[in-house]
């Protein structure tokens, strides 16, 4: 503590300077140290020090200097409670941000019982924090709790895609079986093929009866640019006419099909080495005529693009489909690009 005693018993002496000197010191070093928690209350807190700094003259009476001592004694001590109220505030409204943040990652988020309990365990303890270190290792539980959750959201969706995909392949089969009792067979309105239902079914009962087959994939590229570009009508009839052309020249015993999209299937159960059909299907498809087309009082002439693969029809048919899927989104995904530049 700062005794003024001796200064107010000898003011004239040699320790006035001196006394004078350390205190304008001592509240510059208040002013340029203390906290900056708000702008305004700062340049204000800093213009009264400096007030009171000018007014710490070596010629100043020991009244005025104790009047200015207690002045900037009041000046410090209101600067504190602003400040420590504003922080209170602002520790509040964190709080309360936290919360409501937790609270509705809390709803909105599917996760096990274990770690909801323990994210409203974590908001019990937010409302009872006091201090901001409390927030802190309150912030360290919060996000390992989120990281769990995350993990446990990611596998609740790798789970249902699971399910998803069990239930669309139920959906198939349950259609394939209504159609086979029924004895009803869904055709393409474009082609007048039978549709992928037929195509399933026949590959499936091919491989029931352990009849050795192949299955031969077409995918007519650029078929949505053309429908785009000259109408529905023109794009259904390129198709149908490619559809004619690949059933004549390929022959498949077990069928030809509408597949998905810009797909027909040719399902080929000849006794012939499997290099020799992918031979004859390569010639087929690179004999493949132009195409002409009239569109009002024009005729337009379009060579079709034609994506072709050969798999063998094996056990089990949920894989084989799958591989179809596969290879008709690569050819249509190859088009679309192709269309785009």
């Amino acid at each position: 503590m700062i005794s003024l005693g001796k200064f107010l018993r000898s003011q004239d002496g040699p320790e006035v300077s001196a006394y004078v000197r350390a205190l304008s010191l001592l509240v510059q070093g208040v002013e340029v140290h203390t906290f900056d928690y708000n702008k305004e209350d700062y340049e204000h807190f800093r213009a009264s020090l400096a007030e009171v700094q000018r007014n710490l003259r070596p010629e100043i009476a020991a009244s005025d200097l104790l009047v200015l001592v207690g002045g900037a004694v009041r000046i410090i001590e209101d600067y504190n409670h602003r400040a420590a109220a504003r922080l209170g505030s602002q520790f509040q409204e964190l709080q309360s941000i936290i919360a409501t943040f937790s609270g509705a990652v809390a709803t909105m988020v599917t996760a096990s019982d274990a770690s909801l309990l323990r994210l409203r365990g974590i908001q019990s303890q937010l409302s009872a924090a006091e201090q901001i270190g409390d927030l802190r290792t309150l912030k360290v539980s919060l996000c390992d709790c989120l990281v769990g959750m995350a993990s446990e959201v990611e596998q609740h969706k790798k789970n249902s895609a699971a399910s998803m995909s069990k239930l669309a392949e139920g959906a198939r089969k349950l259609e394939i079986s209504a159609e086979s009792t029924h004895g009803r067979v869904v055709c393409d309105p474009a082609t007048g093929l039978p549709a992928r239902a037929a195509a399933e079914a026949a590959l499936s009962s091919l491989v029931s009866g352990g009849v050795q087959a192949v299955a031969v994939v077409f995918v007519m590229k650029r078929l949505r640019e053309l429908t785009s570009r000259f109408g529905p009508e023109v794009g259904n009839s390129l198709f149908a006419w490619l559809s004619a052309y690949l059933r004549t020249g390929a022959n498949p015993e077990k069928g030809f099909y509408r597949w998905t999209g810009p797909a027909l299937l040719a399902v080929i159960s000849r006794n012939a080495p499997l290099l020799r059909i992918r031979r004859e299907i390569a010639s087929l498809v690179a004999e493949m005529p132009e195409r002409e087309i009239t569109i009002g009082a024009r005729t337009v002439t379009l060579p079709l693009s034609v994506g072709w693969t050969v798999f063998p029809v094996t056990s089990p048919v949920e894989k084989l489909v799958r591989q179809l899927e596969v290879f008709v989104e690569s050819q249509s995904s190859e088009g679309d690009s192709l269309a785009a530049g």
